[in-house]
């Protein structure tokens, strides 16, 4: 079971065989404690893509997270959350200090098989067993797909997948772009182009069709030609 501590901090007693003690910081537990942590109170200027959290009896993954500044001394962070339970997004303004209750989850390595449905199924490559995770999970990612790529994935404590995470960057073909005219520099402004993917992205001029480029897989920008 579990029992609050100073701070916020949740800890574990029984059934468990350690509990975390004392009076720490979220940010100052080592693994091992965390464990065996199940939530903390942070701030809001703590969240990052990836954490749940827990907001009213319910638990929503964080998609993203930009400040904004209003005169000198009125900020606030423009939140995007998706309900794990729903898959609905929701999108809320929070004060930078702000406590939310932060979820300490599990994260675990898969391999991506192929689309099913309106499932993208999964493969942890030690044990083999295959888990199906919500297309909806990938958003606009899901295209960056490939086989065999390594996805991050966070479960709760019943094992089921809340969060996924794709590598920042991949290599991808351009399918479609103008040419390279003589007398354009690497200056120039981009050109618009397509991927093999069907993804739109903006390369510099000298990117030539049946090129292999670097995409961020987070914002979908172009960041270099593939070595």
């Amino acid at each position: 079971m579990l029992r609050r501590a100073a701070k916020g901090i949740l800890v574990a007693t029984k059934p468990w065989t350690a509990a975390v003690v004392g009076v720490v910081g979220p940010n100052q537990l080592s693994l091992s404690q965390k464990l065996f942590v199940r939530s903390a109170s942070v701030s809001a200027s703590e969240l990052r893509k990836g954490d749940v959290v827990s907001r009213k009896d319910r638990l929503f993954a964080v998609l993203k997270s930009q400040l904004s500044v209003q005169g000198r001394q009125h900020s606030y962070l423009q939140v995007e959350f998706r309900d794990i339970r729903s898959g609905s997004k929701v999108n809320e303004k929070l004060r930078p200090h702000e406590k939310v209750d932060k979820q300490y989850l599990d994260h675990r390595s898969y391999e991506y098989l192929y689309e099913e449905g309106t499932d993208i199924m999964l493969m942890h490559p030690e044990t083999f067993d295959q888990i199906a995770v919500p297309s909806s999970f990938f958003d606009s990612a899901k295209a960056f797909l490939q086989e065999g790529m390594t996805v991050n994935v966070s479960v709760d404590e019943s094992d089921t997948p809340v969060f996924v995470n794709l590598p920042e960057k991949v290599v991808c073909v351009v399918a479609q772009t103008d040419p390279y005219l003589e007398g354009q520099t690497k200056t120039s402004s981009y050109k618009p182009a397509t991927l093999e993917n069907g993804l739109p992205v903006a390369v510099p001029p000298f990117v030539n069709k049946g090129d292999s480029i670097v995409v961020n897989t987070s914002t979908g920008e172009y960041v270099e030609r593939a070595k």
